[in-house]
C-alpha cells in the first residue's frame, strides 16, 4: 500500500478498499464460493391471478432468505423472501389483467443470481408461444451446423400450447426486422397442439444470411 510514485501515500490501499471490498452497491457480495441454485415455479400464469410460490433448493435441501422477484415491463410487481422450507409466496401489488410476459429473478447469500421467463396467459382458449428451435445446414450449407453468411439453412421450430384448451391446426408466418436475414420459405404448419404440448413445425422454414 506504500508503493513508491503514489501522489499521496496510501492512496493505491484506498483505491483497493473502493473497488474490491466497497465495490458498486448493485453487484451481490460474496463471502464464499457462490453455489448454483434450484428454483421450481410455474411459468405460465392465468389473468387474474393473485399470486405464485417459487420454491429454491441446493441439492435437494431448502434455500432460505433467498431474494425472489417478479418484474413486468420493467415495474416490480411482486417480491418474497424464501421461508425455511425453500418456499417464496409472491403475492402481486394488482392482479395482471394483460397477456404478456415477465421475469422471476431469484437471488441469495452467496448464490448466483438467476433469471426465468414467465407468461401470462388467458384463463381459457389455446394460447401458443415459441418453444424452441435447432439448426440444419447439411443440405445446402457447409454442414458444421451454424448459421454463416451466405448461407442457406433449414430452421425447425416447435411451438408450445400454454393454453387451456387444444390450438387446433395453425400456419406459422416467420420475419426477421434484420435486413441481412431473407426467408426463401417462411410459413410452415403445425397439426392439433394439445394444452401443454410442444410439436416442432413441419417443413422446416428456409432462412438465408446475407455475405457480410
Amino acid at each position: 500500500s506504500f508503493l513508491p510514485g503514489q501522489w499521496e501515500e496510501g492512496a493505491l490501499r484506498w483505491n483497493f478498499y473502493d473497488l474490491n471490498i466497497l465495490g458498486d452497491p448493485a453487484l451481490d457480495v460474496w463471502s464464499a464460493e457462490p453455489i448454483q441454485t434450484q428454483v421450481d415455479f410455474t411459468s405460465e400464469l392465468v389473468l387474474g391471478t393473485t399470486s405464485t410460490s417459487a420454491t429454491v433448493t441446493v441439492n435437494g435441501l431448502p434455500f432460505s432468505n433467498a431474494v425472489c422477484s417478479i418484474l413486468m415491463n420493467g415495474e416490480l410487481i411482486a417480491r418474497s423472501l424464501t421461508q425455511e422450507n425453500g418456499v417464496a409466496e409472491l403475492f402481486f401489488d394488482t392482479p395482471v389483467t394483460e397477456i404478456g410476459t415477465a421475469t422471476l429473478i431469484v437471488s441469495g447469500n452467496n448464490a448466483f443470481t438467476q433469471s426465468y421467463p414467465l407468461t401470462f396467459i388467458p384463463a381459457s382458449g389455446p394460447y401458443v408461444v415459441y418453444a424452441e428451435h435447432s439448426f440444419d445446414d447439411s443440405m445446402n450449407g457447409n454442414g458444421n451446423g451454424l448459421p454463416d453468411n451466405n448461407e442457406l439453412f433449414q430452421l425447425q421450430v416447435g411451438m408450445k400450447n400454454v393454453g387451456m384448451e387444444a390450438s387446433g391446426n395453425l400456419t406459422v408466418t416467420i420475419s426477421s426486422e434484420n435486413g441481412d436475414v431473407s426467408f426463401p420459405n417462411n410459413t410452415f404448419t403445425i397439426n392439433n397442439i394439445a394444452p401443454g404440448d410442444t410439436i416442432i413445425g413441419n417443413p422446416s422454414v428456409e432462412v438465408l444470411l446475407a455475405d457480410g
